[in-house]
């Protein structure tokens, strides 16, 4: 198996982000760390630098045998998650990416 970073960029409602960091935190990220090979979360705020509109990410780190098996088990896992109105579902992406070079720290001078 190989491991994936899935990306999810995601936004609230305007005005109910409170709701939506609760319900993501206590919930939906305990939901899919549930499922098989999700080992890891990471959430963050978005600080754009251009024109973005995305203002969360959460980063999940999955083990599985090729990137379209991650967007399958989130799927499949669907049906038993209980979803908040709070959630703008159509200004979500999800990728999945794979490392295709080491990790390159600076270096100090």
């Amino acid at each position: 198996m190989a491991t994936y970073k899935v990306h999810v960029f995601i936004n609230p409602f305007e005005g109910r982000e409170a709701e939506f960091n609760e319900w993501y935190d206590a919930e939906h990220v305990p939901d899919v760390l549930a499922l098989p090979g999700f080992l890891r979360a990471e959430r963050f705020a978005v600080h754009p630098l251009g024109d973005e509109s995305m203002r969360y990410l959460t980063v999940y780190e999955v083990d599985a045998d090729n990137p379209g098996e991650v967007l399958e088990r989130i799927r499949a896992g669907q049906p038993t998650f209980r979803h908040s109105d709070s959630v703008d579902f159509s200004t979500a992406v999800i990728v999945a990416t794979s490392p295709i070079g080491p990790v390159v720290e600076a270096t100090a001078d």
